[in-house]
């Protein structure tokens, strides 16, 4: 498939211009409010479930169906698209895995026991790893893919949305127990960034600056990388 052309009427473009800002707009608002779920959904839902394990449920859509669709409209060679199925399973099975392991432990919890080792396994190390890896992919296709390309978003709006977007990368590697993977994959965004400023180069360097400044400030002030929840 060759690379998505900027040529053609200005009709064309403003539609991918809107077409783009949709898709990151609702990356935007899913991963950030998806995957702080826990501040919104602690109330309790039906069978002994959360709240937050229905909005665990709907959060794939949200997230990694904007990235493909903001993938797909910059015409990227085949093998992006082999890489971004790859990135999508990994997700969708790391974030499955988390899920019914977090509540089925929440669960125990509810109920006056403890969670057992098995569970902190698949929720805790497990799913994690494999749930961030698949974002870290899939993120990683969408700002090579729109490398030397204008969005048509204004700079302040990319590094204002990239650095929310950094905020909760950190706080999920702190929480999620996967801090040194998340700083590792933060300095790695920063240091590898196209410094064009071009594509989603601005909106990277801002999520991955703030998240490796808060995870380096966080492991300074504890001496390590406890989890927030357990201080």
């Amino acid at each position: 498939m060759p690379p998505h052309s900027d040529c053609g009427d200005d009709g064309s473009g403003a539609d991918r211009s809107r077409a783009t800002a949709w898709t990151l707009a609702l990356f935007l608002v899913g991963y950030n409010l998806g995957h702080h779920n826990s501040l919104l959904g602690s109330a309790a839902g039906p069978d002994g479930t959360r709240m937050a394990d229905w909005i665990d449920l709907l959060t794939p859509f949200v997230v990694v169906l904007p990235l493909l669709w903001f993938l797909w409209g910059q015409r990227p060679h085949r093998r992006y698209l082999l890489l971004a199925a790859v990135g999508g399973i990994l997700y969708v099975e790391g974030h499955g895995i988390h899920l019914s392991a977090n509540s089925i432990g929440n669960a125990a919890v509810d109920d006056g026991g403890t969670a057992n080792g098995t569970t902190h396994l698949w929720d805790e190390v497990v799913g994690h790893y494999v749930w961030y890896l698949g974002l870290a992919v899939l993120l990683a296709l969408c700002a090579r893919a729109a490398r030397g390309r204008s969005l048509g978003i204004p700079a302040p709006v990319l590094a204002l949305g990239g650095a929310a977007c950094g905020i909760t990368w950190a706080t999920n590697g702190l929480e999620g127990g996967t801090a040194v993977f998340s700083l590792g994959c933060a300095v790695g965004s920063v240091a590898l960034v196209d410094r064009r400023r071009s594509g989603l180069s601005l909106a990277v360097l801002a999520a991955g600056g703030v998240a490796t400044a808060v995870l380096l400030a966080y492991g300074v002030v504890h001496g390590g990388f406890p989890q927030p929840s357990s201080l």
